[in-house]
């Protein structure tokens, strides 16, 4: 069995274990044991995971920006 890569998970502020624990239920590809919790300040609130290629963007600073991108594709 392939053993499931590093995943770092980019914060506000840094995640208490019951909230790893969270994210590590709903997203099956986190091993609880090969994490890195990332602090930065400017997402404002949400969290950024990244494991391998993969980039699942869940912070508040990520919808703004495509919120702005939409705004400005549909002129």
């Amino acid at each position: 069995m392939e053993s499931k890569p590093k995943t770092i998970i980019v914060s506000p502020y840094k995640l208490e274990q019951a909230d790893l624990e969270s994210l590590g239920r709903n997203f099956e590809f986190i091993d609880l044991q090969k994490v890195e919790n990332v602090v930065d300040e400017s997402l404002i609130a949400g969290v950024v995971i990244k494991n391998r290629s993969k980039v699942i963007d869940l912070s508040f600073r990520g919808k703004l920006f495509n919120l702005k991108r939409y705004l400005y594709e549909t002129d």
